[in-house]
């Protein structure tokens, strides 16, 4: 997840995301869920967050149909 004007790295001025996460998706019960982390040498994992704050981070639904949390 990159932020509004992110820092850059190296000769060919990467990008460095602020956070990086991962959305699992259940298709059994149909639930969705994601792990979000910070991009930060003293980030801690924490617990996972619903899809719907998710979706409120990064501004996407990335997931068709209906939430299920």
């Amino acid at each position: 997840m990159f932020g509004p004007q992110p820092a850059r790295l190296g000769p060919g001025q990467v990008w460095v995301p602020e956070a990086m996460f991962k959305l699992v998706y259940d298709a059994v019960s149909h639930r969705a869920w994601a792990h979000w982390l910070p991009n930060s040498a003293d980030a801690q994992v924490r617990p996972p967050i619903s899809y719907e704050t998710l979706t409120r981070r990064i501004g996407l639904r990335l997931l068709p149909g209906p939430p299920q949390d």
